[in-house]
């Protein structure tokens, strides 16, 4: 059971190269595209550093529970981090906990095959790990590119959430609400990868923790913002049980235990 303390930040990027147009008869050396090209390549052979805190943090909650082969490099990373991030690097979702993730999702250039474009421009959409800001990817982009002739903007931009505590009565009594329901599931802090509406909550609380009592699996995940987007009718009565659970435990001033 995945209770999320902490979500990844976004911010659109967009990369802009003018030039003077003309027929694809005589081309310059580089065109538009060529350049913005170039520094799309750039930015994508040179992705951000890559961080273990939020795998330590479920490793120190659910770690007893992993093989050793498992347990034995996660709870001595200062020997195998190396190791560690190279296996988590290999898959998308978890490569996406370890770092500010680069995607280039709309490019745009000549409107004809025989024209050169005018202008050329890239989108580019960060999903931005805690302890990286809007600035510091803009510093990486100006860096990375290193071409005046790319020109960046921004918009749509939401910095990283902070992190919430797992000591406190609010996360364990999620947690005891949670083993009321199901006193077999594992229950782990974790890094949620999306953006959630709990953003506009930071101002209220440093208390903010993202949970769904519903199952999940690589086949139901891809439903989210997809086609036949659905939960089962089980897990609707499951969420409705946990929030249930949940406000009664709260509404009774019994203090929740782990």
């Amino acid at each position: 059971a995945l209770v999320g303390v902490a979500e990844k930040g976004f911010v659109n990027f967009r990369l802009s190269v003018k030039a003077e147009g003309g027929h694809s008869s005589q081309p310059p050396a580089h065109t538009a595209a060529g350049i913005l090209a170039s520094a799309i390549v750039n930015l994508e052979n040179n992705p951000f550093d890559t961080r273990t805190e939020f795998f330590e943090l479920m490793f120190d909650n659910i770690g007893y529970s992993m093989p050793l082969s498992q347990r034995l490099p996660l709870a001595n990373l200062w020997l195998f981090e190396p190791l560690v991030l190279s296996k988590l690097l290999k898959s998308p979702s978890s490569a996406a906990s370890a770092r500010t993730t680069t995607a280039v999702t709309m490019l745009q250039g000549s409107t004809k095959s025989n024209v050169l474009p005018t202008i050329a421009t890239a989108v580019i959409n960060f999903r931005i790990l805690p302890g990286d800001t809007i600035d510091s990817i803009h510093a990486h982009l100006e860096r990375v590119i290193d071409d005046h002739r790319v020109i960046l903007s921004y918009d749509q931009a939401n910095e990283a959430s902070a992190v919430s505590p797992t000591d406190n009565i609010g996360f364990k009594l999620i947690e005891s609400s949670i083993r009321r329901l199901n006193d077999n599931v594992l229950v782990t802090p974790y890094l949620v990868l999306a953006a959630t509406d709990s953003r506009h909550f930071q101002g209220l609380s440093d208390n903010i923790y993202r949970f769904m009592m519903v199952s999940l699996n690589p086949d139901t995940l891809k439903q989210f913002h997809g086609l036949n987007e659905q939960i089962t009718v089980k897990n609707y009565f499951n969420a409705i049980q946990f929030y249930y659970a949940m406000l009664e435990q709260t509404a009774s001033g019994i203090q929740a235990t782990k």
